[in-house]
């Protein structure tokens, strides 16, 4: 046996549908950026005079 429609069930509905939505785009996001976002250990400082040469005395 079906349940009615409640206003109260409708509205649930709609959010849930919404909050899945918002996970799947958040989800998705995730994936397509994973690399750039939690990929730090590739960074590479580069300065322009090499640390030996920043104490000599010159």
């Amino acid at each position: 046996m079906k349940q009615k429609s409640t206003p109260d069930n409708v509205e649930f509905s709609i959010m849930l549908e919404k909050l899945q939505d918002t996970l799947r785009s958040l989800e998705s996001f995730q994936m397509k950026n994973a690399e750039h976002v939690f990929n730090t250990g590739s960074l590479q400082v580069r300065t322009a005079i090499p640390c030996s040469a920043a104490y000599t005395n010159a």
